[in-house]
């Protein structure tokens, strides 16, 4: 009897990272594939407790989770401190559960699905010799950006520790939209130290990356043709929606919050625009709001709110 096959799918410990991996996991599934999905303990525990009675993720994935390296009540928005604890700890207890996990079950580990933004597991999947793939869930054109980085430094655009020698706007292809020096996504952080930790490590995993052996991205070429064919070694597959499988979205870090739909029913029909700003607001709440003018927004910002 054929055995299945069997993906362990590992995304970066984000909202945003976490939502579209156990969307493509769901569609695996449907295609008669074993999914072992694996978070951070602090995530995992979050998921679950936000799923509550909803088993929107089925039988077919099972949840599992391995320490980040950081304390319980460690500060996790703190990118640089969890850069640096995740790659110090992680690798070995992720070989330590894939070596539990194909010792105990039938159907062992196969394959390796992992966030692009942690090449590191690609390493620790080639180890094993296991198949292996690397998935970008956000847009293409920042993927094309950080994949820009040497780039960034022969021109003299960007100095050793990532911040920005020269202040201009950049452009990489004609149907990409310019971005300013100082807009890179490393050097907007606002604190020096961590700056470095996350230049550096966006070097590092341009190299890990390529011990994958399939790049898909969550865009289309609809979307960004432009950025596209800057990473032409990535398959676009998205946009990655539970709508387009008829079926749920899983992965939530909190509990269903239903209040806006009193103030979504109010609105004209096709007139809103759902933007989800994530870890970035911030940027959001300085002043970006006020480039839409007279329309209604609804924002939906990272906790915690900002006042």
């Amino acid at each position: 009897m054929l055995r299945r096959p069997h993906v362990l799918a590992f995304p970066y410990p984000a909202q945003g990272h976490v939502i579209p991996l156990l969307e493509i996991s769901q569609c695996l599934v449907k295609h008669g594939v074993k999914v072992t999905f694996l978070n951070t303990d602090y995530n995992h525990k979050r998921v679950v407790n936000a799923l509550g009675q909803n088993n929107y993720i089925g039988d077919q994935i099972k949840l599992v989770s391995i320490p980040d390296g950081m304390e319980p009540e460690g500060d996790r928005n703190d990118l640089g401190m969890l850069t640096k604890t995740m790659v110090r700890v992680m690798p070995e207890k992720l070989e330590e559960l894939i070596e539990n996990i194909n010792r105990l079950e039938n159907e062992k580990i196969t394959c390796v699905v992992a966030d692009g933004s942690m090449g590191w597991v690609m390493e620790v999947a080639e180890k094993m010799k296991l198949r292996r793939a690397a998935f970008w869930p956000a847009a293409a054109g920042l993927l094309a950006l950080s994949f820009s980085v040497q780039r960034f430094l022969d021109d003299g655009i960007v100095d050793d520790n990532g911040t920005p020698v020269k202040q201009q706007m950049i452009q990489l292809a004609p149907t990409m939209a310019a971005i300013h020096s100082s807009k890179l996504v490393w050097a907007c952080i606002g604190d020096f130290n961590t700056q470095k930790i996350v230049f550096d490590f966006t070097i590092d995993n341009n190299e890990t990356i390529k011990k994958a052996e399939r790049l898909i991205c969550n865009s289309t070429y609809d979307l960004e043709p432009g950025a596209l064919d800057l990473i032409p070694e990535f398959l676009p597959i998205g946009p990655l929606l539970s709508s387009n499988r008829l079926g749920n979205s899983a992965g939530y870090f909190w509990p269903e919050d239903s209040t806006c739909l009193k103030w979504l029913d109010q609105q004209q029909q096709n007139s809103v625009i759902y933007v989800a700003f994530g870890r970035l607001w911030l940027e959001f709440h300085n002043g970006r709001c006020e480039q839409w003018g007279a329309f209604p927004v609804l924002a939906v910002l990272c906790r915690p709110i900002p006042e």
